[in-house]
């Protein structure tokens, strides 16, 4: 993942974030701490599951709102931009998480059959941190 991210430059406002994985006969154990790179307190969190693999999911920016993708089952794509440059990250079972920081563009698309996107959020649900469509996601950050 993190390869595609330093073709355009986004590695200096994207994080590529490692989960911890423990596997045993028992099974598998993956752990993510605040303490060992959230960049935030998570003050919400939500999972998005059962898309039609035709369907996109997202397709907003968000003013002040810091997230954290983790793909837990399945993939998807992960498209992030800031107005000028844009990169799509494939996020499939296991893999680490990526975090994606305030005045950023993000659409979800090609999901797996089976995909579960956990997504830990900086702030409560507000409609006002939104920016619903791309137009008004270039104007807002063009005046920012």
């Amino acid at each position: 993942m993190s390869d595609g991210l330093q073709k355009v430059g986004l590695q200096k406002i994207i994080k590529y974030i490692q989960i911890s994985k423990f596997k045993d006969d028992r099974g598998q154990l993956s752990v993510m701490e605040p303490k060992e790179g959230l960049p935030f307190t998570i003050r919400r969190l939500y999972w998005i599951s059962e898309v039609p693999e035709s369907e996109s999911r997202a397709k907003h920016g968000h003013k002040e709102l810091e997230q954290v993708f983790i793909c837990l089952k399945g993939s998807f794509s992960l498209m992030i931009s800031d107005g000028l440059l844009s990169e799509t990250v494939l996020l499939s079972e296991n893999s680490d998480a990526v975090y994606v920081p305030k005045a950023m563009w993000r659409e979800l698309s090609n999901f797996s059959n089976s995909a579960v996107c956990l997504v830990l959020a900086s702030r409560n649900y507000d409609p006002d941190d939104y920016l619903n469509s791309l137009e008004d996601f270039l104007n807002w950050t063009s005046r920012s």
